[in-house]
Order: C-alpha cells, then structure tokens, then sequence
C-alpha cells in the first residue's frame, strides 16, 4: 500500500469518528476529570500527560513506518519476510531416504549426434536506439544486454555484485512481472546461487519456514532474516531439514532482495557473515569484469589467453553442450567443459597445452596404473584408457598440441555406455 494511500485512510476515519468543525478534546477531558476523585488530580493529569506522550508517540511511530523508507523497512521485519510454517519433523540433516522435490534429470539414449549450430543473434537496428538498451547493440547474449531488457521491462535500478561471488559465474538472467533472477553456479557443480529482486509495497510471499529457523538479522541500516534449512519429501510426508539450503531477505525502501543458495556441499557459503558481505557489496552499475580465466564463455576469449587456436569436438554426445573453458597459465592447459548443463552429472573434457610446455602438466600425458591401448586420432598416434565403462581417456599429440579428451557418465544419472568406436568419433572430431 502507497504512503498516500495509507493517509487517505487514516484521515477518512478521522473524518467520520470527528466532523470537521468539532474539537473533541474540551469533551473528552471534562468527561476525564469528572471521574477523577479531586485529592489525585494532580496524579492523574501527569498520567494524562504521560498516556498522551506516549500516544503520541505511537502515532509518530505509525506515520515513521507509512511514510519513510527505514520505517517501512522495519514494518516489514516486523511482519516477517518468511511466513512461520509449523513442521512435525525435523531432520539436522538429509539420509538416504530424502528426497528433494526437484525433479531427476532424463537423457537420451546412447547416440552420438552433430550438435546444431549456435545462431549469432544480429545486432538491435541502429534506427530504433534506446539508451536503455544500449548494450544489446553490441552483443545480444550479454549479460549486460540481459540485464539492460529486465530492468527496462520491470521499470527497476537493479543491484548487482560488482564482480562475481568467488568460485560462481552467471549463468542466466531471468526476468518475470515483478522478479529478476541472477543465476550463478559453482564453475565445478555442487552449489548455486539466486539474487532475486524487485519493487513491491512489501516482500512477496515466497516460501515459509518454521519458527526456529528464523534469525532476524541487520543489512547496513535495513533490517532482514535469515534461514537455513529447506523442504523435502520423505515418503509422502514434508519434513524440514536444517541445512542444504541458506537465504537471507531484506528491503530498501520499495526494493526487496533475496540470496538463496542450494549447498550440497557444507561449509561453501553457509555463514550468515558471509551472506552480510554479499548484500552490502551489491552496487548499481558495477565495473564491467574483465576475462576470468577460471571462466571463459567462447573460443575467442580463450584464445586471447591461451595464445593459440584452440580445437573443438565437431561431434558430441546428444544434450552435451559447450558449458565453459579454463586457462591455467602455470601449466600453460586450456580445458575446454561440455556438460549436460549441470556440473558433475555428465561431461566431455578437452585438454590442449602447446608441445613446447607440456612439461609444465605431465600428469596429462599419462593415466597411472591403467594399461593403455594404442589408437589413431586424425592420422596421429595415441592411447586409449578404460578407467570403467563410464570413464574414459584419449591421449594424442598433434604438430603443436598435446590432446586429452576425457568422457565422463555419471552412471547414477545417465544410463549411457560409450564404445571405444564412438568415443574415437568424438575424437577424430576435434579440429
């Protein structure tokens, strides 16, 4: 509700209970006094005074929190950003028999299939510019452009991290009447990281949890909560579970937040300190971040910093897609990432080191303890090894790389099983 309308309100119902014209504190006062007994006069009226003081400043308070920003923001605390949800079971942490709600991913069966190629989307036209909008002239699949469409479709100043949280990387933006969401993940799976925000009169209704679980908490000058816990199912039943899952909501005037972590893993992200200091960097208009070597999102960057043309598989698995690549400049290896689009399900890794420094990494010219058999790949000799049915390795040097393709399954995920015949397809396809 809008300040102003909140003092449409009051001023209505004071309207009808007082007709403009009629003062009634004369009346009220006789009527007072005439139950006083005379000998406690004195008394009473400084308890008038007090009562009147005091009433005072309960209204001041009221018209604190309608009309100012730091008083809404604690009218919202007092309410409560997560609604109190009674629970009857309580786990400390996930067994076996737990499972969450999310829903398990399915994959094709085992075929090997041409990826189709990824359009480049054209540039905005020139003639419609809108500053708003502006880099979304020079790259589409920004997420600076991202960003630029979602503030401009929710009429919103977003707040972001002035560069991203350490060991995540945005991967998606998404953008609802009302909501944005920055997407971070793990570059190596097993967390991932919301900041939603928008503009509302008071925080949405998202999610609940119980009493205990609940920790009011101070952001700067703005109060908020904290929770740690989520939801699941065992069997039939819902059960709370402290733990796994980490959140912490808060409002700027008319602007709400929420950071919300899955954590498979304890002890990344799971400190309430840690969550204070990602809510006071946020920053509007950050500083565009340079190339991160620990993430880079097509072959031009990596090529930047590797300082060679880098190969590509022109054949892989179906639903495995270019995720990321990694420079590690102290063993001189680009490691180029085609997941499924989950860390740690499924994925193919590409190892590329130029000749002259592979002494840098020689870990990645050999697999230890595994007997390897001698393969071709694109007229060059190399090894093949088994590690099991759903791990497997191809080492080959060309005229100036040295190549280690690895094909991983997670088999408790993905049913798929790999002949040397088709992991050599992908091989002969990395030109």
């Amino acid at each position: 509700m809008k300040p102003k309308q909140i003092k449409q309100i009051l001023e209505h119902i004071g309207e009808e209970a007082f007709p403009a014209g009629n003062d009634p504190w004369p009346a009220i006062r006789q009527q007072v006094e005439a139950q006083l007994p005379t000998r406690e006069t004195a008394q009473h009226t400084q308890r008038l005074r007090l009562a009147a003081g005091v009433g005072a400043a309960l209204v001041l308070a009221v018209l604190v929190m309608a009309f100012t920003p730091a008083g809404q923001a604690f009218a919202q605390a007092l309410q409560g950003f997560f609604k109190i949800i009674e629970v009857e079971q309580i786990s400390t942490y996930p067994p076996e028999a737990i499972k969450s709600s999310t829903p398990v991913p399915t994959f094709v069966a085992a075929v090997l299939g041409t990826p189709e190629p990824t359009a480049t989307p054209e540039p905005l036209p020139t003639g419609t510019n809108d500053p708003a909008l502006a880099p979304c002239y020079e790259d589409l699949t920004s997420s600076a452009c991202k960003i630029a469409q979602a503030e401009k479709f929710n009429r919103v100043d977003l707040k972001q991290f002035p560069t991203d949280p350490e060991g995540l990387a945005l991967k998606r933006i998404e953008s609802y009447p009302g909501q944005i969401i920055m997407h971070y993940e793990q570059i190596n799976g097993g967390l991932w990281l919301d900041l939603k925000q928008g503009v509302a009169d008071e925080f949405p209704s998202i999610g609940g949890a119980p009493a205990h679980a609940i920790q009011d908490v101070m952001i700067g000058e703005y109060p908020g909560q904290f929770v740690i816990g989520m939801f699941a199912y065992q069997g039939s039943e819902s059960i709370w579970i402290d733990g796994t899952r980490y959140r912490l909501r808060w409002m700027e005037g008319e602007h709400w937040f929420e950071i919300d972590v899955v954590n498979g893993f304890e002890g990344n992200y799971g400190d309430l300190e840690t969550f204070i200091q990602l809510a006071e960097s946020l920053v509007y208009d950050p500083e565009p971040e340079g190339l991160r070597a620990d993430f880079l999102t097509n072959m031009e960057d990596a090529a930047q910093l590797a300082e060679f043309t880098p190969l590509e598989p022109r054949l892989l698995p179906e639903e495995i897609f270019f995720d990321h690549g990694e420079y590690d400049e102290s063993r001189a290896t680009l490691l180029l990432q085609y997941t499924p689009g989950e860390q740690g399900l499924s994925f193919v890794a590409l190892y590329e080191t130029p000749l002259d420094k592979v002494s840098l990494s020689p870990d990645l010219d050999q697999v230890n303890n595994y007997a390897g058999e001698e393969v071709e790949v694109n007229g060059y000799s190399g090894m093949y090894y088994e590690i099991n049915q759903y791990n497997k390795i191809v080492i080959w040097h060309t005229d100036e790389l040295r190549i280690r393709l690895q094909v991983f399954i997670n088999d408790a995920w993905d049913s798929r099983i790999f002949t040397l015949e088709q992991i050599l397809e992908i091989a002969n396809s990395v030109k």
